[in-house]
């Protein structure tokens, strides 16, 4: 069975006991980002130089590729850290356009709250997944964050990783 899920920056293939997360690019959604930016405020002008970069001109760009950086991200924290509290990155394609992940069964708000591998831990408030169920799945028996693709998430593993580790 192939079932077929779009996010904001990615495309994910559920078949055959994988996620393939294929990386989309948003032309449609960058064009009126462009276009609204000049009439958002100063808060929202610094949350995007700090997500995306700074000058404009390259903080559009990587907007734009957004789900690229988020494999890349995926894929090198994974084979870099072997983080026990992700589902492992096993492959990467079309120099990170494509991931693969072992698929995992979905995970209830319930079991979140009683079995999150970043409960406890002192996590940057940007780490917006760490509550969030559908971010996660039960693999082997364990909750692992299943999207950590975004640099704030990535940074909050990296920066929680010796904890974890001596749990």
């Amino acid at each position: 069975m192939k079932i077929i899920l779009r996010g904001k920056t990615r495309i994910v293939v559920l078949a055959g006991g994988f996620a393939i997360k294929i990386a989309r690019i948003r032309f449609i959604r960058t064009f009126f980002r462009a276009l609204a930016f000049s009439f958002m405020s100063e808060a929202n002008h610094s949350r995007f130089f700090k997500r995306y970069g700074y000058p404009f001109s390259k903080g559009i760009g990587n907007y734009l590729i957004h789900g690229l950086h988020a494999n890349r991200n995926e894929f090198d924290h994974y084979q870099l850290r072997k983080d026990v509290r992700v589902v492992p990155t096993i492959a990467s394609y079309a120099y990170g356009w494509i991931i693969i992940q072992p698929l995992g069964e979905k995970v209830s708000a319930e079991d979140l709250a009683s079995l999150n591998p970043f409960s406890g831990l002192p996590v940057n408030p940007d780490f917006l997944e760490r509550d969030q169920p559908w971010q996660f799945c039960k693999l082997n028996g364990r909750i692992l964050l299943a999207d950590y693709g975004r640099k704030e998430t990535r940074q909050a593993l990296e920066q929680t990783l010796h904890i974890a580790a001596s749990k």
